[in-house]
């Protein structure tokens, strides 16, 4: 759609206009310097990314700050999911002395009884905490095809278990 030089040339004007509104609002939504400074260069990065999908550049600085907003929820995320698996890995590590040993090898064998696919899915959603659309998405594959594997992984989980009883 822009021809390379136009549209570096665009872009470079955008930033030396909206620098600083971007770096202030990334420091109001995060209260921390550095990662404002990190959000702002992931929203650029993203920017130059879906350049094509400004339609007007009359609403470049909204068209930014969208961008900027959903770099900067994405990382409150994954905090939030990085702070809820350490704190899930202590109290893991805290019981480990109560699980018995064979407890471990049989989830760990079960959880590789399941095919690729199955396991997967399993994981990203309930380890990392990723939600049906972001695993979707990071699998490229509809949303029904996550719900369906992660049913029937956990069906698989199960009967194994009901089998060991």
């Amino acid at each position: 759609m822009w021809k390379k030089k136009n549209k570096e040339k665009k872009f470079s004007l955008w930033i030396e206009n909206h620098h600083g509104a971007m770096y202030k609002h990334a420091l109001w939504m995060t209260g921390n310097r550095d990662v404002a400074v990190d959000l702002v260069q992931e929203a650029y990065y993203q920017a130059w990314s879906s350049i094509d999908t400004l339609k007007d550049d009359l609403y470049v600085l909204s068209w930014l700050l969208s961008i900027l907003r959903r770099c900067s929820y994405r990382e409150y995320h994954s905090q939030i999911r990085s702070e809820r698996i350490t704190t899930q890995l202590e109290i893991l590590d805290a019981q480990s002395t109560k699980l018995e040993h064979y407890e471990i090898l049989d989830l760990e064998q079960a959880i590789q009884s399941l095919s690729k696919d199955h396991r997967e899915v399993l994981l990203l959603h309930h380890l990392h905490g990723f939600s049906y659309d972001e695993i979707s998405k990071q699998l490229d594959i509809p949303t029904g095809t996550v719900m369906s594997r992660l049913s029937r992984a956990k069906e698989t989980l199960k009967k194994y278990f009901h089998v060991l009883e």
